[in-house]
This record gives C-alpha cells, sequence and structure tokens, in this order.
C-alpha cells in the first residue's frame, strides 16, 4: 500500500471516529496522517475541527497557522484555515488574515490565499472585492474550479463561468461548469441539459446532482428529488446547497417544521455564502 493510500485511510477512520465521539482515537489518527504529509488539507481540517469539538477552539486556528508557516508552500493549511474561519463565523477578520498573507506569500501560495479570500469576501457579501479576487485567480493556475464557479455564481458571471469550464478537461467538472454558466445566464433548459450530461459521468458532481434534485423538486416529483439528493448527500453532506434542498423536500412532503429548522440554521449561518443565505431566509419565511 502506498504512503498516499495509507494516510487516506487514516483520516477515513479519523473522521469516522470523529463522527462517533471517538476524539482521543480520531485526533491520534489525524496526527499520524500529518506526520507523513504535514500539510494534507482534510487531516488539518479534521483536526481543526475536532479541536473545536473539544472546546479547544483558539487551539484549533494556532494549530493551522503554525502548519502554514512550516509549509507555505503548500494549499493545504491555507485551505483549511479559511473553512475554519468560515464555520466559526469571524469573517470579518479572516478577510484581514488573508489579506495579510499576501504581503509574503510564495508564488505557489497565491491561488489558495486569493481562493480562501474570495470565500471570506462571498460571506460577507463585498461582491466587489470578490469579483477582484476571481479576476486574480483567472491569472493563476487552475485550483479548485469547483469552488471557483459557485464564487462565479454568487455574481452572476455566467462568461466568466464559461470560462472556467474551458480550462478544464472534458468531463463532469466541465458539464457542470456550463451548466453553471447557462442557470447564472437564465437559460435553465440549457442548465438542465448541462447538469444531466454530468450527472451521467463516473464521477458526478455534488454540485449537478443536487442540481437535478432542485429542478425535479420544482416539477414536483419526489421520487426523482429523492434519487438525486440522496447521491449528492453521499458525496457532499455538509454542503449548504444541499442542506437548501433536503429542506424543500422535507417540506414538500409536509414535514414544516424540520424544513424550517434547517433552513433558518443555514440562513443565520455567517460563513455561508451571502447567496446560499439570502436563499434560506427567504425560504424559511414561505415555509
Amino acid at each position: 500500500m502506498s504512503r498516499d493510500q495509507d494516510v487516506l485511510n487514516w483520516i477515513e477512520q479519523a473522521d469516522s471516529a470523529q463522527q462517533n465521539k471517538e476524539f482521543e482515537r480520531a485526533e491520534q489518527l489525524y496526527e499520524r496522517a500529518l506526520r507523513v504529509l504535514p500539510g494534507n488539507e482534510q487531516a488539518l481540517l479534521g483536526l481543526g475541527m475536532l479541536y473545536v469539538a473539544t472546546g479547544r477552539g483558539p487551539l484549533s486556528l494556532r494549530k493551522l497557522q503554525r502548519a502554514q508557516k512550516d509549509h507555505p508552500e503548500l494549499p493545504g493549511p491555507y485551505r483549511a484555515i479559511a473553512t475554519l474561519i468560515r464555520i466559526s463565523g469571524h469573517v470579518a477578520l479572516g478577510q484581514q488574515y488573508f489579506q495579510g498573507l499576501l504581503q509574503d506569500a510564495p508564488d505557489s501560495a497565491y491561488g489558495p490565499i486569493h481562493l480562501g479570500l474570495a470565500e471570506i469576501q462571498a460571506s460577507i457579501g463585498d461582491s466587489t472585492g470578490l469579483k477582484k479576487s476571481l479576476s486574480i485567480l483567472r491569472e493563476q493556475p487552475l485550483y479548485e474550479p469547483l469552488t471557483q464557479g459557485m464564487l462565479h455564481m454568487e455574481v452572476g458571471d455566467a462568461p466568466g463561468l464559461r470560462a472556467l469550464a474551458q480550462r478544464t478537461e472534458p468531463g463532469s467538472l466541465q458539464d457542470t461548469l456550463n451548466g453553471m454558466s447557462c442557470e447564472a445566464g437564465g437559460d435553465i433548459s440549457g442548465a438542465s441539459q448541462h447538469y444531466f450530461n454530468a450527472s451521467n459521468h463516473d464521477d458526478p458532481t455534488w454540485f449537478c446532482l443536487n442540481a437535478l434534485a432542485a429542478m425535479w423538486l420544482n416539477n414536483n416529483n419526489l421520487n426523482a428529488t429523492a434519487a438525486y439528493l440522496k447521491h449528492a448527500e453521499e458525496i457532499a453532506p455538509n454542503a449548504s446547497e444541499v442542506q437548501i434542498t433536503r429542506a424543500r423536500y422535507l417540506a414538500a412532503k409536509g414535514e414544516w417544521e424540520e424544513a424550517r429548522a434547517l433552513l433558518r440554521q443555514i440562513g443565520d449561518m455567517v460563513g455561508n455564502y451571502t447567496r446560499v443565505k439570502t436563499l434560506a431566509q427567504n425560504l424559511a419565511r414561505k415555509v
């Protein structure tokens, strides 16, 4: 078994242990993974979330910052820090933090830093700053295109999404980005076709599956909704977009209270993108 496969297995075991509240075992497994690959984003984020869950929030950020300082050329620590900042809700301070990082960062870190900054800008509704960050990311090596795609959706940038799709290889991701471009441009028929094409690949994105679930829900086909939603949840159960579709599905089945509670939770989460928060808040008022 390869070193990378060992690390992947340890992280999967740690994630499972954390879900079962076996925090000591999870911490040991994350630490083992990080001894082999110190900049691994999944292990860093998992360990950070574990520290938060066990009442060691400040320590989690210090741990990630130490990893970033020790390995400034690796993307993992920057991505883990950005996610933890958004989850913790300290997005205003996070914007200052990432802007400060740019002053001394190596060239290889510009993409991850600007992506983290863009996510924070999307969370606080800074559309001007977000557009600037996305413009800078276009000049960087392609990095996390699906995340970039969702950020382009925040500002309704259909041309930017088409350009992003052109930078990717043919496959589910490219079809998904083309679908997002159509959706941002108001072409729902074109979007549905691209999302359907994306879903037929061996490795469909959670975004295309969730989009199809939402589209079937709009057409009151709950069986098709449930099938696509289940697949999306298997890939990205914690994605707020997926949780909104889950809430809408619950409401369609008459489970109003559970749907309303989930929507309020999403709408109140400071670190969520503004478009997602606004959608959840609007739906919560209607449910």
